[in-house]
């Protein structure tokens, strides 16, 4: 049996289903639909189902994490690797360096092809629908092109490739660093298996070859290369200054409402040495990563500054254009994770506020419930999956 034919077999008896039916009238006339009683299994087949009778590419929005993982496999078996996996990733409040940028970089990676629309499918969940993303059009931006025959400018560039969150350094050994001498700048893209190597006659591109690390040696010509963002929260060189003031002005104001506080205490409750002790952590802590951000640009624990560097948040949903089918799997169950997933992001930050560590300004990492529901409830193509008939309120 040919590939049509399996097609067919998969997916032509739906069509003979009155149920099945009403549903891709209701998704044509742009209604809001909420299938009951599908298992897990069903929900994959039926959402194969309706992009390909509509023509639609679609979206998965699982309830949780471990439920997008598992049934994108499910999805892998309908759409090969047509089918991609947006996750959530875990935000860094303290100064360490995350062992391994591998999964970030599989997120730019993803995040590019969906901006792109280079996908039939695509799954994801509460947890990464949540979280604050740069601006489409900034991201866009930031995608640098090269290519043989073309001109730059060297300065512009190397500033670039820093605001993007690339390393230099004297040479290059990993991922997300590059290196100039003279003419010839390294890069090693995020987006690519391989370091490569630009050769300038003055401004013009002469060559661009991929070159082993360790050996130096080129391993092939290309005519042209993509050099994606290393970092997900990216924000250009004329924004650094608002983003300071920014914080500089919230820690007045966190100040002034710590004293404040410590003066409407009475007597026995009051401690001016506790008092004078918190301020002056806080103000050593924020002054420090203000320091950071002028020498370093990104640094460990950065995120703790994510709502002051992103000025128009998006979602992984605002990159998907609004024609894309939409599912929705178990609403409560996914309005359940949001808020639980906040309040532990509530709970991880109130131990950073207690020790002078964090801005009350910085809290603002994730979308809410509500936020994300008016995200959702303006799509076009809306379609609710419960397994449960009681499990059947929509959001919004």
């Amino acid at each position: 049996m040919g590939y049509f034919g399996v097609k067919h077999f998969l997916i032509g008896p739906l069509l003979e289903m009155n149920e099945y039916l009403s549903v891709l009238e209701d998704i044509k006339r742009g209604m809001p639909v909420t299938v009951t009683g599908p298992s897990e299994s069903q929900k994959a087949h039926m959402a194969y189902a309706l992009c390909n009778h509509l023509g639609k590419k679609g979206v998965y929005i699982a309830y949780n994490e471990l439920q997008a993982r598992k049934i994108y496999e499910d999805f892998s078996c309908f759409f090969g690797r047509d089918v991609v996996l947006f996750t959530s990733r875990e935000i860094m409040l303290h100064d360490v360096d995350a062992k391994s940028y591998d999964s970030v970089y599989e997120r730019i990676d993803t995040l590019y092809r969906i901006e792109r629309g280079d996908y039939n499918f695509i799954v994801t969940s509460a947890e990464a629908l949540c979280q604050k993303l740069v601006e489409r059009e900034l991201f866009v931006d930031s995608i640098l092109s090269f290519s043989v025959g073309g001109r730059i400018d060297l300065e512009f560039t190397i500033q670039k490739l820093i605001s993007i969150g690339y390393e230099r350094d004297t040479t290059v050994e990993g991922k997300g660093q590059f290196a100039v001498r003279g003419g010839i700048i390294d890069i090693f893209p995020v987006n690519s298996d391989s370091a490569i190597r630009i050769e300038l006659f003055d401004d013009e591109i002469d060559s661009i070859r991929s070159f082993d690390l360790l050996t130096q040696r080129s391993i092939e010509n290309v005519e042209d290369v993509t050099v994606l963002p290393a970092k997900e929260v990216i924000y250009p060189y004329q924004r650094r200054d608002s983003i300071l003031q920014k914080i500089s002005n919230d820690l007045e104001e966190q100040i002034k409402g710590i004293k404040n506080h410590s003066r409407n205490k009475t007597a026995a409750q009051s401690n001016a040495a506790d008092s004078k002790s918190d301020i002056e952590k806080l103000q050593e802590r924020i002054k420090f990563d203000i320091e950071r951000f002028q020498q370093e640009y990104y640094f460990a624990g950065m995120d703790r500054y994510i709502s002051y560097i992103l000025e128009n948040p998006f979602s992984v949903i605002d990159y998907i254009d609004s024609d894309v089918l939409t599912f929705v799997d178990e609403p409560n169950r996914f309005e359940n994770r949001i808020e639980g997933f906040l309040e532990e992001n509530y709970e991880m930050c109130k131990s950073l506020f207690e020790k002078g560590q964090l801005l009350k300004g910085s809290v603002e990492f994730f979308f809410d419930y509500e936020q994300l529901s008016n995200k959702l409830s303006g799509r076009k193509n809306l379609l609710y999956f419960c397994t449960l008939s009681a499990d059947h309120r929509q959001p919004g």
